[in-house]
């Protein structure tokens, strides 16, 4: 009987830990980077801004995680929750670089014309998601004449108009020129 209630334990203990193990590792995976206005915009080219994306059934906490460039331009801790199946919007250097919408974070540096790329940390240093633009951002788009932003959809990157806050573009614009269209999926998401 002893044993038993030994063993039953000794079960409930490892489901336990496998659930406080696995359930924050799927959740993190869930969060990924969703769109880059790596060009600015119409009003000028500083108003360059990211937007991560939950697709997760809850909110995810993000303080303590980190956004940052492989060439090292931008590094920047994360604050703040992203809302089930919500946007995280950052902005360049202050919250004017997109009209109409409220920053969740504000980050310092810039992104490359000539392409890098981005990496998604969370508070174990682990890697969330990955996004190599490639050379001049081809790998994913983005038109540094249109103003177009480089979207993420189930059909890998595209160029669009951009979509700030809001899902993302199902085709390409029009007028994209610039790489990304049916490209195949760069990422290293943890998921």
């Amino acid at each position: 009987m002893q044993k038993a209630k030994q063993f039953r334990l000794h079960i409930q203990c490892v489901v336990t830990a496998a659930v406080c193990f696995i359930l924050p590792l799927s959740v993190h995976a869930q969060v990924r980077i969703n769109e880059i206005a790596w060009m600015g915009d119409d009003r000028s080219y500083t108003n360059e801004w990211i937007e991560l994306y939950n697709t997760h059934d809850t909110a995810v906490q993000v303080d303590g995680w980190t956004l940052r460039t492989q060439d090292g331009s931008i590094s920047t801790t994360l604050e703040g929750t992203l809302p089930a199946g919500g946007y995280f919007l950052l902005e360049r250097t202050d919250d004017a670089a997109v009209k109409n919408k409220t920053a969740d974070q504000v980050y310092i540096g810039s992104l490359s014309n000539d392409g890098t790329t981005l990496e998604l940390l969370n508070t174990a240093d682990e890697t969330v998601d990955v996004v190599a633009g490639g050379d001049g951002w081809e790998q994913v788009g983005g038109s540094n004449e249109t103003k177009d932003t480089a979207q993420y959809n189930s059909d890998g990157w595209i160029t669009a108009v951009p979509t700030p806050g809001t899902p993302n573009s199902s085709q390409p614009s029009e007028s994209a020129d610039s790489g990304g269209e049916n490209s195949q999926d760069n990422r290293s998401n943890a998921s």
